[in-house]
């Protein structure tokens, strides 16, 4: 597979329908995907805005600042001048990043962040095995780094989008094999042997596995009549390519439906794609000057087609303007190769409202605060002042430096003007205004970056209080986002593991000995079992520890009493411990008990006298010499 990013998918074309693909109607299929492009993006043209916005304040670069003013010019009016300041407080990228690092740490725990739950009996035997073949599929394709970025762009805009695709890679490969030869006499017979190094060149695999990609929300295109369920919408992904390289895919036979003349011909906006012709490079085409490195838009489009030839379900469709490009199946068995998720669901909305919307009043309040009090500084340096034109004042001279020299005829001639220097109510209600954002995004002492209260006057319980506090907020999000979104994503990878892997790799499991580990091939015949994938994060770990406490607390009652002790299978209850504590190789920490003869276990078998089943043996001594001595 190609790489998916501004690349397309490499697969066979199929007709959906079963039907020759000259019998579908390709101009009507390809004004539906235009008309659904138009509509899904008129639909969203205001949430763009907001989108913009909220990137704008998470920046805080002084060009993306200048655009949140433009924006915020409509609600705050306009008070700029050269000398008003214009800095941005981080405040909107300090909450961001804050929550995003609380739900890293929520999403994964520890290394065991998702498990396998059979759906059929006979498959609980391999569930290890397919966990760490998972689990190494995810380590190499970097998905948590992904997740990361993913998680990041969903505080930001609400809405968030990652792509799967399957890349599967081969690469020539050269290196030096040994080759060995007879040697022969003079006569022909072989004397012995010859040893030379040759080289060769052979197609060696690189990669196979899920590439993830975080795509930029403004490029991905959902139906808004689609409210139930965004990740089963009709989806649009709007691509950039050069000329260049649509016209290698044309060629190559990956595009069968475009014409080359339709890329040379193509204008975006009724503009010509080039804009500077200093850079063209004339080429010469069926007679028309073109250049490769114009750049295109190419619409893929995933869903369902519904025209007048009739209804094409789960199709793909790639368009160039107004032509189709390709037409075909939804090749992936998991159905769509992305996963969207939503930060906090809107009813009736198809996009979500992200961490910074709500409080987007509040960021620029707080930037207009802190700006006027930087005003009021400069006012305080740099003093105005009232002067008599009397002729000797050079009204340019006025303004304050070290060891400036004014020249005038009378003191009375220059006065400065005094204004209030009290910047305790600025500071004041930046504070304010800081800590409604902190509540209003969920952001509390012991989930921000700064430390929590401490001293004589905290008690134990108001430090609880405001851990759980801030942690049920975030905790909501975080399941959310975990059953709407991580459980989809890894239920795809496994999905496409099961189609598209075909040869066997081998892992590295603990062995059954202490010190032991075993290399066992995973394939095809492994993947063909069905698992539940559910990841375990925080919600879970808070679960297994309760669990843990109440069997330590069953294992201390337990010890107190001969009897039950005696009962309770110890090393079955320290695997399920060990378990509990994250050990995965615990049968290196057991150890092997001796076999011991029966007879000298039960003196009462060694005298050849019957035991009635379920009665326990003696334990005290002196009761055993008595009932020798009765007998």
């Amino acid at each position: 597979m190609s790489k998916y990013s501004n690349k397309d998918f490499i697969f066979t074309s199929l007709d959906p329908r079963g039907k020759h693909q000259n019998s579908v109607d390709l101009t009507a299929i390809g004004n539906f995907v235009q008309e659904s492009y138009t509509a899904y993006s008129n639909a969203r043209l205001e949430k763009e805005e907001i989108w913009s916005e909220c990137w704008a304040v998470y920046n805080g670069s002084p060009k993306a600042m200048e655009y949140a003013r433009q924006l915020a010019v409509r609600t705050v009016g306009d008070a700029a001048t050269e000398w008003r300041h214009k800095v941005s407080t981080g405040k909107a990228f300090e909450n961001v990043e804050t929550i995003n690092s609380y739900l890293q740490s929520a999403f994964f725990p520890n290394r065991d962040w998702f498990d396998l739950s059979p759906l059929y009996s006979g498959s609980m035997e391999v569930a290890d095995v397919v966990k760490k073949f998972l689990k190494h599929k995810l380590k190499q394709a970097n998905f948590r780094t992904h997740w990361d970025m993913f998680t990041r762009q969903l505080l930001i805009t609400g809405t968030s989008v990652l792509a799967l695709p399957w890349r599967k890679e081969v690469v020539p490969h050269t290196h030096r094999v040994k080759v060995e030869y007879p040697l022969k006499d003079e006569v022909g017979v072989e004397v012995g042997k010859q040893t030379r190094f040759e080289v060769q060149t052979v197609q060696k695999q690189v990669y196979n596995g899920t590439e993830f990609e975080t795509l930029s929300v403004f490029d991905c295109f959902f139906d808004p009549d689609e409210v139930s369920d965004i990740n089963r919408a009709n989806f649009i992904r709007r691509m950039v390519k050069s000329k260049g390289e649509v016209m290698r895919l044309v060629n190559s036979g990956f595009y069968p439906h475009l014409d080359p003349m339709d890329i040379v011909k193509y204008r975006a906006n009724g503009n010509n794609t080039v804009q500077d012709t200093k850079k063209r490079t004339i080429a010469n085409f069926h007679g028309m000057n073109w250049c490769p490195n114009d750049m295109v838009e190419i619409i893929e489009f995933w869903g369902n087609v519904q025209t007048a030839e009739g209804y094409y379900e789960d199709v793909v469709v790639t368009c160039l303007g107004g032509h189709v490009a390709k037409f075909e199946n939804n090749p992936y068995w998991s159905g769509k190769p992305f996963v969207v998720g939503t930060y906090i669901p809107v009813c009736s909305q198809t996009y979500g409202v992200g961490s910074i919307e709500p409080v987007l009043g509040l960021l620029h309040e707080l930037s207009i605060v802190t700006n006027q009090r930087l005003d009021n500084l400069e006012l305080a340096i740099d003093a105005m002042w009232t002067y008599i034109d009397d002729g000797t004042i050079n009204p340019e001279d006025i303004y304050t430096a070290p060891g400036k020299l004014i020249e005038v005829a009378d003191h009375n001639s220059i006065k400065p003007l005094i204004h209030n220097q009290q910047f305790t109510v600025s500071y004041q209600e930046t504070g304010l205004l800081e800590q409604a954002i902190d509540k209003t995004t969920g952001t509390g002492s012991f989930i921000g970056v700064g430390q929590g209260r401490s001293g004589e006057r905290v008690t134990a319980q108001e430090v609880q209080a405001t851990r759980d506090a801030g942690g049920n907020r975030l905790g909501g999000i975080h399941r959310h986002i975990e059953q709407t979104a991580l459980m989809l994503a890894l239920k795809k990878v496994y999905r496409m593991c099961q189609q598209f892997v075909t040869d066997d790799e081998v892992i590295r499991i603990p062995g059954y000995q202490p010190g032991e580990f075993l290399y066992v091939q995973v394939g095809m015949e492994e993947l063909t079992h069905d698992f539940d994938v559910e990841p375990v994060g925080a919600g879970h770990i808070a679960d297994k520890e309760y669990e843990l406490q109440k069997r330590l607390d069953f294992v201390g009652l337990v010890s107190q009493n001969p009897e039950m002790a005696q009962r309770i299978n110890w090393e079955e209850m320290m695997k399920d411990l060990a378990k509990r504590f994250g050990f995965d190789d615990i049968d290196r920490f057991i150890k092997q008990q001796q076999q011991q003869d029966p007879m000298a276990q039960d003196p009462m078998a060694a005298m050849g006298m019957p035991q009635e089943p379920g009665q326990p043996a003696p334990q005290d001594m002196q009761m055993l010499m008595d009932s020798m001595g009765a007998m």
